[in-house]
C-alpha cells in the first residue's frame, strides 16, 4: 500500500512493508523523499525572496532553511539565479528582478495547469 503525503516542498511516499521490493525489518514504514528539480528549487528560493517582509534585509541562512536547502546548495543557487539575472545584491540585501518575478508568476501558471488537467498531485 503506498501513500503519498505532501510534505511542505517534498512528497513524502510511506511504503508498506508487505512490498517484496523492499528490505525493511518488521511493519516499519520507510520514508522516500522525492528528489525537486532544479525548476522547482528556483521556484522555492525565488517565492521565499518574495514573501519577505517589505523592508527587512534577507538573510541567506533564512532563506537556506525555508527552502529545506542545506546553505552550500543553496549559496550555489543562490548564484546560479544571480547569473540568470533572476536576483540581483544591492549591498547585503537579495532582491528578486522582474525575470525572476516573471519566472515566480510563469511557475505558477503552469503549475495550476497541470493540476487542473490532473497530470500533477
Amino acid at each position: 500500500m503506498n501513500e503519498h503525503r505532501n510534505l511542505g516542498h517534498k512528497r513524502a511516499r510511506f511504503v508498506d512493508s508487505s512490498n517484496p521490493d523492499l528490505s525493511m525489518v518488521g511493519k516499519s514504514l520507510e520514508l522516500k523523499l522525492e528528489k525537486r528539480s532544479k525548476i522547482v528549487i528556483y521556484f522555492d528560493i525565488l517565492e521565499a525572496l518574495c514573501e519577505r517582509m517589505d523592508g527587512e534585509v534577507v538573510c541567506p541562512t533564512r532563506i537556506s532553511h525555508k527552502t529545506n536547502l542545506p546553505y552550500d546548495r543553496f549559496r550555489s543557487y543562490l548564484e546560479e539565479l544571480v547569473h540568470l539575472d533572476m536576483v540581483s545584491r544591492k549591498g547585503r540585501d537579495l532582491v528578486v528582478t522582474e525575470k525572476g518575478l516573471e519566472y515566480v508568476e510563469w511557475h505558477r501558471s503552469t503549475t495550476s495547469f497541470l493540476k487542473r488537467m490532473g497530470l500533477v498531485p
